[in-house]
């Protein structure tokens, strides 16, 4: 099994020692939106720090990195309708396991938890064909919070509505799609000039 983790900033393999560093995955894609910590942006983008989406199975966490997700998202108590792009088409196997590595183990539950290149490609193969991002109704494995949510949703949506409303959300997320689109071309075209040289 290929493994793949951060030790000092680099990209390690499984037989050396693993310690949560920066990783240059995570601050290339990532970061910008969930931040440099963890803590997100409030009411925009959900954070990673403390939330039960990290103890999700590998393949689930996979799934999102590849193929994004949009909301609505329960992420420690606080709704997020915002989307997260899908990143199939820019990430290597090597990258996604790098960024996933890195986010279980500085904000999971489990330091010790490593998101293998192997499963990467795995699940990369078994969706290869998917086009469209995944959402609360057909990811598959949610947490207890968006689990909750969702059960709110069935029995009362009148309050389920309440709950996800936040402010600003529908003008200013055109805004913030808008400049995430941006950003992600400026890495793109960094990333080729990056290979030309």
């Amino acid at each position: 099994m290929r493994s793949i983790g951060v030790a000092d900033g680099r990209l390690v393999g499984e037989d050396e020692h693993m310690s949560v560093a920066e990783s240059p995955a995570y601050k290339q894609f990532c970061s910008s939106c969930h931040m440099p910590e963890g803590q997100g942006v409030p009411k925009l983008f959900p954070p990673l720090a403390g939330s039960q989406w990290l103890q999700l199975s590998d393949e689930t966490l996979i799934k999102m990195q590849l193929h994004g997700i949009n909301g609505p998202m329960i992420v420690n108590g606080e709704p997020y309708r915002n989307v997260m792009p899908a990143n199939a088409a820019t990430m290597s196997d090597e990258q996604v396991a790098e960024a996933l590595t890195y986010v279980v183990k500085k904000w999971g539950t489990d330091p010790a938890r490593e998101i293998s290149v192997d499963a990467v490609a795995a699940t990369r193969a078994k969706y290869a064909g998917r086009k469209e991002m995944w959402n609360v109704e057909t990811l598959g494995e949610l947490p207890p919070e968006q689990m909750e949510y969702l059960a709110l949703k069935q029995s009362n949506p009148t309050e389920a509505a309440k709950v996800t409303e936040s402010e600003g959300s529908s003008g200013f997320t055109w805004i913030l799609i808008g400049v995430i689109v941006l950003v992600l071309i400026g890495v793109a075209i960094g990333t080729l000039m990056g290979r030309g040289k």
